[in-house]
C-alpha cells in the first residue's frame, strides 16, 4: 500500500532559509503576474485609443472631402440653372404642353441638348432634366423618358425633398437606380445602373421659381473615388447609406459578397446591400437564422439613422457579420451616413 504523502509536513521539514525562499518566489510571480496583467491592460487601453485617433482621423477627411464635393457639385447645377440660355429655354418648354411627342419636336429642346452637352461631357456627367411644378422631364438627354414623371419623385421620401427644390432649395439625392439604360464603366449601356441627382431651382427674371434643373452624376467616378482613398490597411473600408441603412456606395469587399451569397453574380453592392448584423461571421460560414430583411440593422447603422455619430472600440458585427471597429458620422444636410470601419 503507497503512503500518503503530507506536503504541509514535508514544507514544515525544510529549513526556514527554504520555505521563505518559496513565498518569495510566488509573491514574485504574484507580482509579475498583477504587473504583466496592469501592462496588457496600458497595451489594450493604448491600442483602442490610437484605433479610435486612426478612425476618427479617416472618418474626419473622408468627411470633409464627401461635403466639399457635394457643394462643389451643388455649386454648378445652381450656375447653370443661372444662366440666360436655360432660363429661356425653360420658359419656351413651359409653355408647351407636357406631351412627349410635342416635346421631342420643339427647337427649345434641341437649343437646351446643344447647351448642357459640352459641360456633361466636361464633367463626366450622365444626364439632364428640366422638370417642370409637377415633376415631368419637360427636357432630358434621351428621349425616352421625356413627358413622363421623373425617376426622382418616383423613389419614395426623395419626392419629399423634390418639393424642396421647388422651395428654393439646392440638393443633393443619395443613389437610385436610373429609370433608363446608361454607359457603365465598361462604356456599355446598363439597367438600372446607379446615378446620384443633383437639382437646383430655375427662377425667372423676377426670382419665381418656374422649374427645377436635375444633373445625373456617376457614382463610380469621384464619389467612390473620395471613398476609396479613406481606408485603413487591408480590412479597413469607408462607405456611405441612406436612412434606410442601404449602401449607397460600393463595398470593398465584392468578391466575398458574392462567396457568401448577398450578391448575385455580376450584381454589385451600391443599393444592393442592406446594413444588416446577420448575427454571425457569414465568411466562417455562419447561416442566420433569419432572412435578410428581418436581421437588425448593425450597432453602427442604428447609432447613425437615428442621427448619432460615434465611435467604437468594442467590437460590433458588420454587415459580413465579422467584428469591426468603427467611427461613424450623420449628415443632416444631405441626409446621408458615412462610415469608416476596420477588421
Amino acid at each position: 500500500m503507497t503512503k500518503k504523502t503530507d506536503t504541509n509536513a514535508d514544507l514544515r521539514q525544510l529549513p526556514a532559509v527554504d520555505r521563505s525562499g518559496i513565498l518569495f518566489v510566488a509573491i514574485f510571480l504574484a507580482l509579475m503576474a498583477a504587473l504583466a496583467w496592469s501592462a496588457l491592460g496600458r497595451i489594450e487601453n493604448n491600442v483602442r485609443q490610437e484605433a479610435a485617433y486612426d478612425l476618427q482621423t479617416v472618418l474626419n477627411a473622408s468627411h470633409k472631402a464627401i461635403d466639399l464635393w457635394a457643394h462643389d457639385r451643388m455649386g454648378d447645377i445652381s450656375y447653370w440653372a443661372s444662366s440666360p440660355a436655360v432660363i429661356e429655354f425653360t420658359k419656351k418648354l413651359l409653355e408647351l404642353p407636357p406631351k412627349k411627342n410635342t416635346l421631342l419636336s420643339s427647337p427649345a429642346l434641341k437649343g437646351i441638348r446643344a447647351y448642357f452637352k459640352p459641360l456633361l461631357e466636361q464633367n463626366k456627367d450622365l444626364g439632364f432634366f428640366i422638370l417642370s411644378p409637377e415633376f415631368i422631364n419637360m427636357a432630358s438627354e434621351r428621349d425616352s423618358n421625356i413627358g413622363d414623371e421623373n425617376v426622382v419623385a418616383r423613389a419614395g421620401l426623395k419626392r419629399a425633398y423634390l418639393a424642396e427644390v421647388f422651395r428654393g432649395k439646392t440638393h443633393l439625392f443619395p443613389p437610385i437606380r436610373s429609370d433608363v439604360a446608361l454607359p457603365g464603366s465598361s462604356g456599355e449601356l446598363e439597367e438600372n445602373y446607379p446615378t446620384m441627382f443633383v437639382m437646383a431651382p430655375v427662377r425667372d427674371e423676377n426670382g419665381r421659381i418656374i422649374a427645377a434643373l436635375a444633373v445625373s452624376i456617376d457614382v463610380s467616378l469621384e464619389f467612390t473615388d473620395i471613398l476609396t482613398i479613406g481606408r485603413l490597411g487591408e480590412s479597413g473600408e469607408t462607405y456611405m447609406f441612406d436612412k434606410d441603412a442601404k449602401l449607397i456606395s460600393e463595398s470593398r469587399f465584392e468578391d466575398q459578397l458574392r462567396s457568401i451569397g448577398l450578391l448575385k453574380p455580376g450584381e454589385r453592392s451600391i443599393l444592393s446591400i442592406d446594413i444588416r448584423d446577420p448575427g454571425g461571421n457569414l465568411l466562417e460560414g455562419f447561416i442566420p437564422d433569419k432572412p435578410r430583411h428581418e436581421q437588425p440593422l448593425t450597432y453602427m447603422a442604428r447609432q447613425a439613422v437615428s442621427g448619432k455619430s460615434g465611435i467604437e472600440t468594442e467590437p460590433y458585427n458588420n454587415y459580413r457579420g465579422v467584428p469591426v471597429l468603427g467611427a461613424w458620422h450623420w449628415i443632416e444636410d444631405l441626409n446621408i451616413g458615412i462610415t469608416t470601419e476596420i477588421d
